[in-house]
């Protein structure tokens, strides 16, 4: 490039691994509901995170989600600026008071 010379190699793509690294952790919500799963995983207030969800700071699926009462699925990815990805991976169970308990993969 320019006045420098580059060697350019083929290589397979089964030599390229590509390593997804979650820790996995449970939280327990009283509904699916965006704001409350995003409240849960920053551990702030629901009001701070009404906020934070209209100043576009999470995207549900890659997509930006402004809609704070949003119903979440299982197997939806959080994406929350400057806190990470997360992916609901297991409705794990429920307790006696119906709270939900939720496993949830972070990306490292």
């Amino acid at each position: 490039v320019g006045k420098h010379s580059i060697l350019i190699k083929e290589s397979s793509i089964s030599q390229f691994e590509k390593i997804d690294q979650e820790d996995e952790f449970e939280i327990i919500i009283s509904s699916m509901r965006l704001d409350v799963i995003v409240a849960s995983l920053m551990k702030v207030s629901r009001s701070q995170v009404h906020e934070y969800i209209m100043q576009a700071g999470v995207q549900v699926n890659w997509v930006i989600e402004q809609n704070h009462s949003r119903i979440c699925q299982i197997g939806d990815v959080l994406s929350i600026k400057r806190h990470g990805r997360f992916r609901l991976k297991v409705l794990k169970s429920r307790t006696k008071s119906e709270r939900f308990v939720i496993i949830v993969g972070k990306t490292v």
